[in-house]
């Protein structure tokens, strides 16, 4: 009884935190989305109106960030649709061909730890596809398995040594940090110039 109400306290402390984050920061954004519009209708010079619908984007890719962290915490979050929707506005974005596959159904328990230590992976392998790799394809595919979620993004970029230390470079460290802290496992096979296949294995609970 007594884990029960512990259980209990945080998920209602968890609601609350929901709440004001949603009627704080979620207003703040929608305000400036509603600002960069308006400048917009009075802007004529080119180059400004390309600043503002640069504001503008990031304040609703921010505002979409903010939604899905809140289903996260409210447990509210579905990984199979969520990581989807990233994919297909990713590639809209910034115009690199992202396939997704999905496979499986899921029928375990994902903690919202595991489910956004899942998804930011998924943010920074994109990430690093477009900037570092310069990769022209990504294939990404979410399992669904008995007893695990199995997320493997895999790019056509330049590669790289992953026994050679990069000063600067702290990827593979944030990786392993991440699949620690909720109990996942990690594998990287990269080799220079054959491209960078990460796959990001979380087991499930009853």
């Amino acid at each position: 009884l007594q884990q029960d109400l512990k259980d209990l306290a945080v998920v209602e402390e968890r609601n609350r935190l929901a709440r004001e984050i949603h009627d704080g920061l979620g207003a703040s954004l929608s305000s400036l989305i509603i600002q960069s519009e308006y400048l917009t209708s009075l802007a004529k010079d080119e180059v400004l109106l390309k600043e503002i619908g640069e504001i503008k984007a990031s304040a609703e890719e921010s505002i979409e960030e903010l939604r899905r962290s809140l289903r996260m915490m409210r447990e509210d979050f579905d990984l199979g649709h969520g990581v989807e929707d990233y994919v297909k506005t990713f590639g809209e974005r910034t115009q690199l061909p992202v396939k997704f596959e999905k496979s499986g159904e899921y029928i375990g328990k994902m903690s919202p730890e595991s489910s956004l230590a899942m998804f930011r992976v998924l943010q920074e392998l994109l990430t690093n596809a477009l900037k570092h790799a310069k990769a022209k394809q990504v294939d990404v595919r979410l399992s669904f398995l008995p007893e695990r979620v199995q997320l493997s993004v895999k790019d056509d970029g330049e590669g790289f040594d992953p026994e050679t230390k990069r000063p600067g470079h702290y990827g593979l460290i944030n990786l392993q940090e991440r699949a620690n802290k909720v109990g996942a496992s990690v594998n990287v096979d990269a080799k220079p110039g054959a491209g960078v296949h990460v796959t990001f294995s979380v087991p499930l609970t009853e």
